[in-house]
This record gives C-alpha cells, structure tokens and sequence, in this order.
C-alpha cells in the first residue's frame, strides 16, 4: 500500500471514531438532561421515609449463625415504620444456643403492611435468606437481605426521588460492611472503618438523609458483630445514635 493510500484510510478512520464520540456525546447529554428533569421533580416523602409500595403480605425465611447475629433486623420496624415485622426465632439442631436476647419473637401492632419473618439460628457461613413461594431461591449476606427488602417496599417515587450519586453511595456502604464482617485482616477492617467515617462526614446518617435507612443499618450491624471498641469519632456517634434508636 502506498503512503497516499494509508494516508487516506487513516483519514477515513479518524472520521468514523469522530462520527462516534459525536453520537456518544449526544445520548449523554440527553442522559444528563433527563437526570436535570428527575432531579427538579423530586418525590417529597413525610420524613424522607421509605413507603410501603402496597398493602401486601410478605414472607422471610432467613438463617443466620448466632455468633454472628444479623442485627440489622431489628432496625427494620424503625425503618420502614408503616409496616409490622412480625418476627418468629427458632434455633436449628446445628446450633448450641436457645436464646439470644435481642431477638424476641414480636407481635402485630395493627399496621396493614405486614412482613413474617422467620428467623433460624443456624451454623451457617453468611446469612442466608429465602423468598416463600420461590423455591430453590437462595440469597447470601445481610446487605443483599436489606438490599431486597429496599427494592420491595421502598415506594418507587421515593427510589427514583433519590439521586445516582446517592443510589451508588447506598451500594457501596452495604459493599463495605459486607466486606468488614468477613474480613479477617484488622488492618484492613481499620482501613473500612476510616472510609466508612469519611463517608459519613459531618451527617448524622449516611446518603444524607435525615432519618436512618438500610446502609446505617448494615454498617451498625457490621459493628456490633464484631464487637469493636476502637471507632474513628464520626462513626462512634453515629453508632451510639444507632443503638438509641433501633435497640428502643
């Protein structure tokens, strides 16, 4: 090939590519025009507080190791507090306990959203939980558990209320503490910490809300299973404030 004719496919070339960023650069401005509109016409939420889609009736099966109790279900009712948790414990054959005192069986409180839970004390690995009606459906770790309950009873005018950036923030808070509770490294569970606290800055919770949700749930659920003292000073109050309100 001669050098007039590599001259010209290369020209040829760098047209298509501009061609492309050219239509590239359009659809993300329309991405960006259409978050501007999402984001003018916000859902205004009483207490910024996820709602309950639908009266409807949903059934838990979740299994956990009583040395590493999933506390973030007893922040639930203060969560999402138009809706009954009814939660019922019982302990599997693998398990030496017959009691963890956090975890009392509740009753109704007449609320018209209603959620049974059954929680079984279990030699498990990871917190395992299942869906009744969907069989063979198993669900690993306590962030993918809260994940699941944010998607089912978290009003869609209230998810879309939120911003991405938020949305990403939320995922990767449940990411972090999912990763805390496993990690056998203290160096590296200090390291979490440290970004956790830089993450939740000056606020009172995380993504900025005004009211505690599922991330505050999983990183003081993180927390208390491992029983740490030592906490950088944001998330020690953020802890405290945790214990006030999900333990009472």
């Amino acid at each position: 090939m001669t050098s007039l004719d590599e001259s010209s496919a290369l020209a040829t070339r760098q047209k298509v590519i501009l061609d492309e960023l050219a239509e590239l650069k359009h659809e993300v401005l329309n991405i960006c025009g259409d978050l501007k509109k999402n984001h003018a016409s916000k859902f205004e939420v009483s207490d910024q507080l996820p709602v309950f889609k639908v009266p409807e009736l949903q059934t838990l099966v979740v299994n956990a190791n009583p040395s590493q109790p999933c506390y973030s279900i007893l922040a639930l009712r203060k969560i999402w507090r138009n809706t009954d948790f009814i939660i019922s414990s019982y302990f599997h054959s693998s398990t030496k306990s017959n009691k963890i005192c956090e975890f009392e069986n509740t009753h109704p409180s007449g609320k018209r959203n209603v959620v049974n839970l059954s929680l079984i004390w279990k030699n498990v690995t990871d917190v395992r939980f299942t869906v009744a009606g969907i069989h063979g459906s198993v669900i690993l770790g306590e962030s993918n558990f809260l994940r699941y309950l944010f998607q089912i009873l978290s009003n869609d005018c209230y998810k879309k209320s939120l911003s991405v950036i938020n949305i990403v923030k939320l995922n990767r808070i449940l990411d972090l503490s999912h990763e805390m509770i496993h990690q056998k490294s203290s160096k590296i569970k200090n390291e979490i910490l440290a970004l956790l606290n830089d993450k939740l800055g000056s606020y009172e919770w995380f993504c900025g809300e005004s009211v505690p949700g599922i991330a505050d749930a999983a990183v003081w659920s993180a927390i208390k299973q491992m029983s740490m003292r030592k906490l950088p000073s944001n998330l020690n109050s953020h802890y405290e404030r945790c214990e006030n309100i999900f333990l009472n």
